[in-house]
């Protein structure tokens, strides 16, 4: 059984559970709280030295979590500062994220789903990401298309419970 080292408020956390679930794969879930700073416990950090999660380990293999996209950090730079440090939202941030948004809004207009006619992984992670900015109260109603994409991944995403709940926890972290 694959271990995965997580933290339910995580976005990209959530997102191998939900592939996970969408493989059938069962993982062992190895709660890892940053709040207390166990990322950087001698132990993690020569499992993964980037001191991230998620990370996946396959026996003697070890998967890190690499972001390449936009949306992911942007959403971070604009509301980690609001969530860890109870800043106000900087109004250039939530521009370039809801520019992000507009850019997913125009793909999603092509196609019901991110890569065409079906749910994939790019699905699955944008649509963890999403879930903490919704809980956070951010409105994805003025990208029409996001929206519709969004009520269809609650709607059919292998663990979209899951997901909702971890975004809700990611609000009460300090």
């Amino acid at each position: 059984m694959l271990d995965l080292y997580y933290l339910p408020g995580s976005s990209p956390c959530r997102a191998v559970q939900m592939v996970a679930a969408a493989l059938n794969v069962p993982l062992n879930l190895k709660f890892l709280n940053l709040m207390a700073g166990e990322h950087r416990k001698p132990e993690y950090v020569q499992l993964n030295p980037q001191r991230s999660i998620p990370t996946l380990v396959d026996g003697d293999r070890t998967r890190l979590f690499f972001d390449a996209c936009v949306l992911y950090p942007r959403f971070t730079d604009l509301y980690h500062p609001v969530v860890f440090g109870g800043a106000t939202p900087e109004p250039k941030k939530v521009a370039a994220f809801e520019g992000a948004l507009a850019v997913l809004d125009t793909f999603l207009g092509q196609s019901a789903f991110v890569a065409g006619s079906r749910m994939t992984i790019a699905d699955i992670s944008l649509f963890a990401t999403l879930a903490t900015a919704c809980a956070l109260r951010f409105q994805l109603n003025p990208f029409a298309n996001v929206h519709r994409w969004y009520g269809a991944m609650l709607e059919h995403c292998p663990g979209a419970a899951l997901n909702v709940a971890g975004a809700k926890d990611f609000c009460s972290y300090k």
